[in-house]
């Protein structure tokens, strides 16, 4: 459908963004916040149209929060809270 495919693009455009901006020294988490968007557009044009199963994302969630908790030691406090985001629109967008 149109609605989807409109929001694949967005999600390629943010895309780009954010690795245009990573290429460059002092804006990863610029690049990491256009990649949080993309993700979020991926998964509208992902789940559009589809029944949502709630049951289904437990192991999704599950994953995620263990792997953050692996690398939570390793990130500074400006990327605690920029990775939680990330990993919960890269978990939904995996469900």
């Amino acid at each position: 459908n149109s609605f989807a495919h409109r929001m694949f693009f967005f999600a390629l455009l943010f895309s780009i963004l954010g690795d245009s901006l990573i290429a460059f020294p002092g804006y990863f988490v610029p690049g990491l916040g256009s990649f949080l968007i993309a993700q979020i557009f991926y998964s509208i044009s992902f789940s559009s149209g589809a029944r949502l199963h709630l049951e289904r994302s437990f192991p999704f969630y599950l994953l995620g929060i263990g792997l953050y908790i692996y690398m939570y030691s390793a990130l500074g406090f400006e990327l605690k809270i920029a990775v939680a985001l990330y990993m919960i629109a890269l978990t939904t967008m995996a469900w």
